[in-house]
């Protein structure tokens, strides 16, 4: 970014992929979010069009609720977007800090979320990559959308490979985790994710760590919402159902569509941007609704015809007694202060691992840093004093990452990129999560990676080594194949089957002959397990 105009003032963040800065304009006199991708990166032209594409993105967006961009600059080795600096919070951390938020907030928040979404639609952009994070809330209590990086252009050549799976895996919908198409319906999927997560304070797509988020994700099934009646009124419900359906064509047809049925409910008062403002600058807490089963409930989304119109009245005046108690409610924790908000917030490297997935710690090649000697004792001094603590290391941490296949790489929830990154990647010191997944293979592999300053890692991971592969060679004269219950196809099919290590069960199902039943164990750098099985003969 020009020197002349623009003056840096403090570093806010630094992922593996860019630093954010605040900044001051000096020509227009504001506050400015200064973006710079890292110069080991401004060189490679995947990355360089990604970081384009999110300039280009925005700039085509005016609207109250999008974060805009006021410019792009490009050298030979750097490459900056100069941004609306937002000063208030995100929504992730206004989660993280207030558990479950009032009703009338949640749909202040979201739909404000729907009018940036409807804009940028308009403009055949998909954002791809919504989360709570990259929601802002200014102090004012307006809402902005920010992190264009994966927004999709229609009308664009695709940067990404086809069927490449991009987005954070906890907000990601099914379809964008099988590599499949993606579209307007896509956002609206992750806007009910979140409001989801406002009004109960869980996450609609669990997972302890990235592997497991993925799983989840992709053998997704909306819950019933009817167990949560107390916590969502009955109309917000009716329209969250939609919002969460697995089947993209299932949702609703556009952001409008929602937004105008929010609005349009004759019980629940949206908050007012005084309203948004006060609650920021309040305290408390209500914590997280209890993960609910079902027990004695009614059946998803066709059991509430049910009600009838003089139930759906009853019910709505009940809820109204009770949001009115709970907006009111006098909150009594810690005390809560906006703070400037990162476009790329940074994510805690400590990240637990999923059992079922390969794990390695991956460790630098040689330690390069010297540990100086312990002085020999001598009688004029204590022991204690002749001892010399080894220097620790210091200077930035690196990685270079490949693997076989190809697989996209995320890092504590953030996207790396697509190997092979031969070109060393700076990466936060310490512990960490990395994700592999390749969306033939559309099981994520994880591995814990652990970075010394001064030393740059060399990671190098074989997808086919870490998970279990099944071929139904031949199968006489046909069958439906089952693994662990689940129907995978109808043979003849010479298509592979990835599982995750371990015990699984086959089978192999005709109506007119007896079931082939097989248990299978699999460990790690097992070859392709074939079966040739002739039903006839059984």
């Amino acid at each position: 970014m020009n020197d002349e105009r623009v003056r840096l003032v403090r570093e806010i963040s630094r992922s593996g992929v860019a630093t954010v800065w605040e900044g001051w304009d000096s020509s227009l006199d504001r506050k400015v979010l200064v973006k710079s991708i890292h110069p080991q990166f401004a060189r490679d032209s995947d990355l360089r069009i990604r970081f384009e594409r999110e300039a280009r993105a925005i700039a085509r967006i005016s609207h109250p609720n999008v974060v805009q961009i006021y410019d792009i600059q490009a050298g030979e080795d750097s490459l900056s977007l100069m941004l609306e600096f937002v000063d208030g919070i995100t929504l992730g951390s206004l989660l993280k800090n207030r558990g479950i938020l009032p009703i009338g907030l949640a749909l202040r928040i979201i739909t404000e979320i729907l009018a940036g979404l409807e804009q940028a639609h308009a403009h055949g952009i998909v954002h791809r990559d919504l989360k709570p994070d990259n929601i802002l809330i200014a102090q004012n209590g307006v809402v902005k959308i920010t992190d264009f990086g994966l927004a999709s252009l229609r009308d664009l050549p695709a940067v990404t490979q086809e069927g490449m799976v991009v987005g954070t895996p906890s907000y990601m919908s099914p379809e964008q985790a099988l590599g499949g198409e993606t579209g307007p319906q896509t956002d609206l999927f992750t806007c009910g994710a979140m409001l989801f997560e406002m009004l109960t304070g869980l996450r609609l797509i669990q997972g302890e760590n990235l592997g497991e988020a993925f799983q989840n994700v992709m053998k997704y099934r909306p819950p019933d919402l009817n167990l949560y009646a107390d916590v969502i009124p009955i109309n917000v419900r009716m329209i969250l159902e939609e919002l969460i359906e697995r089947d993209p064509s299932e949702r609703p047809h556009s952001a409008s569509v929602v937004r105008n049925a929010l609005l349009a409910d004759p019980v629940i008062r949206t908050f007012d941007l005084g309203q948004v403002a006060e609650y920021l600058g309040s305290e408390g807490r209500v914590e997280p609704v209890g993960v609910r089963t079902p027990s004695g409930v009614l059946s998803r989304k066709r059991s509430l015809i049910w009600y009838g119109t003089a139930a759906v009245l009853l019910i709505a005046t009940v809820v109204a007694l009770i949001t009115t108690k709970r907006d009111a409610r006098t909150f009594v924790t810690e005390e809560e202060r906006p703070v400037p908000v990162d476009t790329l917030p940074h994510q805690p490297a400590d990240t637990a691992l999923d059992s079922s997935i390969v794990d390695e710690v991956v460790r630098p090649i040689a330690d390069t840093v010297p540990v100086p000697k312990t002085p020999e004792k001598r009688d004029s001094l204590p022991a204690a004093l002749g001892q010399v603590e080894p220097e620790k290391p210091t200077g930035p941490a690196f990685a270079t990452i490949t693997s076989t296949p190809w697989s996209r790489v995320f890092y504590n929830d953030s996207l790396l990129g697509t190997t092979p990154m031969l070109t060393p990647i700076q990466l936060p010191q310490g512990k960490g999560t990395l994700l592999f997944l390749n969306d033939q293979v559309k099981l994520p592999v994880s591995r814990t990676i652990e970075l010394v300053p001064g030393d740059t890692t060399e990671i190098a991971v074989n997808l086919q080594e870490s998970i279990a592969r099944l071929r139904i060679a031949s199968v006489r004269p046909w069958a439906d194949v089952y693994v662990d219950g689940e129907l995978k196809f109808r043979t003849p099919s010479t298509q592979i089957v990835f599982l995750p290590l371990g015990k699984h069960v086959l089978e192999l199902r005709h109506p007119e002959f007896p079931t082939y039943t097989k248990e299978l164990i699999f460990e790690s750098g097992d070859p392709v397990y074939e079966v040739r099985v002739d039903l006839t003969q059984m």
